[in-house]
């Protein structure tokens, strides 16, 4: 591995991305879906500017009963809107009536990866997949619903739960309370595999498995808020949904795989990094809310 790569990234000034480069080297890369398996990315929804309303419908215009007993009124126009590449659900209240939204996809869809980036707030605020019919008395393979993140009641203990049998006398549940802020940005995820069941993820690290929940119909994506103070908003940076295409070629990076020289060169407009052994190389740039930007090399 004598021989450096070279990566020529723009044809623009270089000053500019080496400033950005390293401005944003300090800035964690984002989680990615689990190691081992051949994701494609299916779907995204990024709120750069607004919402695409070619995947999602919003829950507006009726009148909802919570989980809680409590009955708001599901409205777009006072409660949802788009800011700063966030999607924000808001909750207020009117006299005797309390006002919220949220978004579900018009199409479903099945075993994959599921992924969110946003901020609960201190609203009953969820990012979920309902995981086919959740029948009453039915087994948790006909069908559950997977919180893949959801600070109930509002009162900041973020949970990850599973959720089937059922709503009644039936119903069961597994579930874990995390530690994590609701006043923070985390990356939400969900892996859900007809061949080992569930598995949740916070920030790209394992916080619960259930290898039981394996239901085989195909789900809606819903981020929401049930009810919250006034003012309270519930933060979305991104959605996103990888199909599972099997095993990976690779199935994990080689251990103590080690970077020998990196440079970036001013002149000649380009990176250069050697590497110690053979290894996955994932080079990608970054916004400064640390997002994607573009990918220049991400190849073994």
């Amino acid at each position: 591995m004598d021989d450096p790569k070279i990566v020529k990234p723009f044809p623009s000034s270089v000053s500019a991305v080496l400033f950005v480069f390293i401005v944003l080297s300090a800035i964690p890369a984002l989680a990615a879906p689990p190691a081992g398996r051949n994701w494609s990315l299916e779907w995204a929804e990024e709120f750069n500017d607004s919402i695409d309303y070619r995947f999602w419908n919003n829950w507006h215009d009726k009148t909802w009963r919570t989980s809680s007993g409590d009955s708001i009124y599901l409205s777009a126009a006072q409660c949802l809107s788009v800011a700063n590449g966030y999607a924000i659900i808001k909750t207020k209240k009117s006299h005797d009536t309390t006002y919220s939204s949220g978004l579900q996809t018009k199409l479903t869809y099945g075993p994959g990866y599921y992924e969110a980036r946003c901020k609960s707030g201190r609203a009953w605020a969820g990012f979920w997949v309902q995981g086919g019919a959740v029948a009453d008395c039915s087994p948790i393979t006909a069908g559950c619903e997977f919180d893949i993140m959801e600070n109930v009641y509002g009162h900041g203990i973020i949970s990850q739960t599973i959720h089937w049998s059922g709503y009644g006398s039936c119903h069961q549940q597994v579930s874990s309370a995390t530690n994590f802020s609701p006043d923070s940005f985390y990356i939400w995820g969900l892996q859900w595999s007809l061949a080992t069941g569930a598995t949740f993820y916070v920030n790209g690290t394992v916080t619960m498995t259930d290898t039981a929940a394996r239901p085989t119909n195909a789900a809606p994506v819903i981020i929401s808020v049930e009810y919250g103070d006034t003012g309270t908003e519930f933060e979305t940076d991104y959605v996103r949904y990888y199909k599972d295409n099997g095993p990976s070629a690779i199935a994990a990076p080689i251990a103590g795989a080690k970077i020998k020289s990196f440079s970036c060169s001013e002149t000649a407009n380009a990176i250069k990094y050697n590497l110690l052994k053979p290894c996955f190389v994932s080079l990608k740039y970054y916004d400064l809310q640390g997002r994607t930007v573009c990918s220049f090399v991400n190849s073994y």
